[in-house]
C-alpha cells in the first residue's frame, strides 16, 4: 500500500492538492475551509505536480494572514462595566473609528450614500490640534471630545469627573487619536491601508534595550497579551465552547491579577505563583457577589466581612483556572512565541475531602427554610424543589430535567432516575424517593402534571432554563446546562428566599441542600461508597469500580436512615 502523502488528495479517480484554511483566516476566502487545486489523474504526475501547487495555495494562506496582523485590534474587547486604563480607551476608540470608517466605505456600493463633511475637516482638525497640545478651555474640550468621555463613562470604563486633570488628561489622549484615525482615512482615500498608527497610546510598548528579559522575544507576537492571543488559540483548537469560556474567563482573572495586559515574554513565574496565591484567597463567585470589582479588589473585600464566602477549591484552581493557563502558555511555547512555560507544575496541593468540613444547613436552619406553615397549603414548584434537593441531594441541573417518565417503580421501589443530559457519565443514577417525599405528596403532584400534560416534573424551571440556553447558543456562547438552570429557582433561593427568611451568615446557598443530603447520609450510618453513589460522586478508591453493584432495595434501606429534625412536613 503507498504511503499518504501530506495534501495529495484522490477523490474520484482523480487528484488534487488540498490545504485546510486555519478559521481565523477564513472570512478572507469567503468562509471556505480548504483551497485545493486538479492535479490530473495520474498519481505519478499529480506528486510531481503537488509542491508547486502546495506552494501557490501557502502563499495565498501567508497573504492572508499578514492582512490579519495588519489589522489594527485593541488588546481588549471590552464589555459593558468593565473598567479601561487610558490605553485601552484609546485602542478602543481608535479601532472604533476606523470600524465606522469602513462602514462608510461599504455604503457606496448602494444608493445610501454618506453625508459629504469634507468642509468641516480643517477646522475640525486644527480644533483637535489645540485640543492635544491642551490649550483649550474645559467647554472646548466637551464640545470635540466630551462625547467619547461621555460615552466611555456610561459603558461603565470610567469615572472620570468633569474639568478634573484625569478628564483633561484623558481627552487630550482621545483628541490625539482622534487625529490618528483622520490621518488613516485620507490614507484610504488614497489607496493606503496599512493602519500603522504612531500615537504613543496606540503604539505597543517595546522592551528596552536594557531589558534583561527581552531574550524571550522569539516573534513579533511576543509582546502581545494573553488576551490578544486568546482567540488565535481558541480556533486552533476543537475544545468546547464551555471549555474555551472557562479558558478566557482565567485569562481575565490573570490579567485582572496582574492589573495589566502584561505581553507574553515578561509573564514570569513569580506571575503564575503569585496568581496560585490569590486563587487561595479569591471568594467563589466573586464577579456576581462583588459586582464591578476587580479580583484583587474582591479578595480585599470578602476578608473585610462579618463572615467571608468560602474560598475556591484546590480542584477548582487547579482545574479551571492553573490548567487553562498553563494549556495557553504550551501553546505559545509550541508556537515559539515564548522559549518556555512559566507555568510548568504550579498548582494547589489536593486538599482531601472531608464531608465533617462542608457547610450543611443546622436543623434550626432547615427549620427556617421549611416553616410548618409551608405545608398547609398545596405545595409549589420552588418548594418542592427544595423538598427533593434536601431529601434527593440532586444538582440543580439534575433536578430541572427530571422528567416524569423518569419517576417510576424499580423493583416495587419508586425511584428518580437520572438519566438526562449530567455533569459527567458516573452522575447518572437510581436515587429512591424518600418516604417523607411520598408522604407530603409527590405522587399526586405527579398524577396532577401528567392530567395536565406536562412532560417535567419542574415545567417552568425547564422551560426557563432550555429557553436562557437556546439564546446562549444562538449568541455564540457554551451550551452547558449547568451554566444556565442554576439562574432560575437557584438564584430565587439565594438571592431573595433565605434573606427572607433569616439565614444570612453568607456561606449556604443552593447548593448546600446536596451537602445536607450526604451529611444527613454519613450520620445515619451509610457507607461511603453508597453515599458517593447516590450523589453521582466518582470515587478515586480502586473498588471504585464495583460501586455501581448497589441493588435498589440496598439503597431504599439506606435512604431510610436518611431523617432532619428541622423538617416537619404535614400531608398534601
Amino acid at each position: 500500500m503507498a504511503a499518504k502523502i501530506p495534501h495529495l488528495l484522490a477523490r474520484g479517480g482523480r487528484y488534487y492538492a488540498r490545504i485546510v484554511i486555519p478559521p481565523i483566516l477564513r472570512p478572507h476566502f469567503d468562509d471556505k475551509w480548504e483551497l485545493s487545486a486538479p492535479l490530473g489523474a495520474d498519481r505519478r504526475e499529480a506528486v510531481r505536480r503537488l509542491p508547486a501547487a502546495v506552494a501557490e495555495m501557502q502563499a495565498q494562506i501567508d497573504a492572508a494572514r499578514q492582512l490579519v496582523k495588519s489589522k489594527f485590534k485593541p488588546k481588549v474587547q471590552p464589555k459593558p462595566g468593565k473598567p479601561l486604563n487610558m490605553r485601552q480607551m484609546a485602542t478602543f476608540h481608535y479601532a472604533s473609528e476606523l470600524a465606522e470608517d469602513d462602514k462608510e466605505r461599504a455604503a457606496y456600493s448602494t444608493d445610501n450614500l454618506p453625508e459629504d463633511m469634507s468642509k468641516f475637516h480643517a477646522a475640525h482638525e486644527a480644533g483637535l490640534r489645540r485640543l492635544a497640545s491642551g490649550k483649550s478651555t474645559n467647554e472646548e474640550v466637551r464640545a470635540k471630545v466630551g462625547w467619547v468621555i461621555d460615552s466611555m463613562r456610561l459603558a461603565g470604563h470610567t469615572q472620570v469627573v468633569f474639568g478634573t486633570p484625569e478628564w483633561r488628561e484623558l481627552a487630550r489622549t482621545l483628541a490625539g487619536v482622534q487625529l490618528e484615525a483622520i490621518k488613516r482615512k485620507t490614507e484610504r482615500d488614497d489607496g493606503v491601508f496599512e493602519d500603522t498608527p504612531i500615537h504613543p497610546a496606540l503604539v505597543a510598548v517595546k522592551p528596552l534595550a536594557t531589558d534583561p528579559i527581552a531574550a524571550r522575544i522569539l516573534d513579533g507576537d511576543s509582546t502581545k497579551a494573553l488576551s490578544e492571543v486568546f482567540q488565535t488559540f481558541a480556533s486552533e483548537r476543537s475544545a468546547t465552547p464551555a471549555t474555551n469560556k472557562e479558558c478566557e474567563v482565567a485569562v481575565r482573572m490573570f490579567e485582572e491579577f496582574l492589573e495589566d495586559a502584561k505581553p507574553l515574554y515578561r509573564i514570569t513565574r513569580q506571575d503564575v505563583l503569585g496568581f496560585k496565591r490569590a486563587l487561595a484567597e479569591t471568594p467563589s463567585n466573586y464577579t456576581k457577589r462583588f459586582k464591578g470589582m476587580s479580583l484583587p479588589k474582591a479578595i480585599v473585600a470578602n476578608k473585610a466581612r462579618k463572615v467571608p464566602f468560602s474560598a475556591l477549591t484546590a480542584r477548582t484552581i487547579n482545574n479551571k483556572y492553573l490548567s487553562r493557563i498553563h494549556s495557553l502558555l504550551n501553546w505559545c511555547v509550541k508556537g515559539d512565541l515564548i522559549p518556555d512555560n512559566p507555568a510548568v507544575g504550579i498548582k494547589v496541593d489536593a486538599i482531601p475531602s472531608n464531608d465533617s468540613n462542608r457547610k450543611y444547613f443546622t436543623s434550626e436552619e432547615l427549620r427556617l427554610i421549611f416553616p410548618a406553615h409551608m405545608f398547609s397549603e398545596p405545595l409549589n414548584e420552588f418548594e418542592w424543589a427544595m423538598l427533593i434537593s434536601v431529601y434527593g441531594g440532586m444538582r440543580a441541573s439534575e433536578l430541572a430535567q427530571m422528567q416524569l417518565s423518569s419517576i417510576r417503580l424499580e423493583r416495587n421501589v419508586l425511584i428518580f432516575n437520572i438519566e438526562e443530559k449530567t455533569k459527567n457519565a458516573g452522575s447518572k443514577r437510581m436515587v429512591p424517593v424518600h418516604s417523607e417525599l411520598i408522604r407530603i405528596g409527590l405522587p399526586e403532584r405527579i398524577a396532577r402534571l401528567k392530567a395536565d400534560k406536562e412532560t417535567h416534573l419542574f415545567p417552568d424551571w425547564y422551560r426557563k432554563g432550555m429557553e436562557a440556553k437556546r439564546r446562549a447558543t444562538d449568541n455564540g456562547h457554551g451550551d452547558s446546562l449547568n451554566h444556565y438552570f442554576p439562574r432560575f429557582i437557584p438564584k430565587r433561593f439565594n438571592e431573595t428566599y433565605l434573606p427572607q427568611v433569616g439565614v444570612t451568615d453568607g456561606s449556604t446557598f443552593w447548593h448546600t441542600f446536596r451537602h445536607t443530603f450526604k451529611t444527613g447520609l454519613s450520620l445515619g450510618g451509610v457507607v461511603k461508597s453508597t453515599r458517593d453513589y447516590l450523589c453521582g460522586h466518582a470515587d478515586s478508591s480502586a473498588g471504585a469500580v464495583y460501586v455501581h453493584d448497589i441493588s435498589i432495595a440496598a439503597m431504599a434501606e439506606a435512604m431510610d436512615k436518611l431523617s432532619f429534625d428541622g423538617i416537619c412536613g404535614g400531608g398534601t
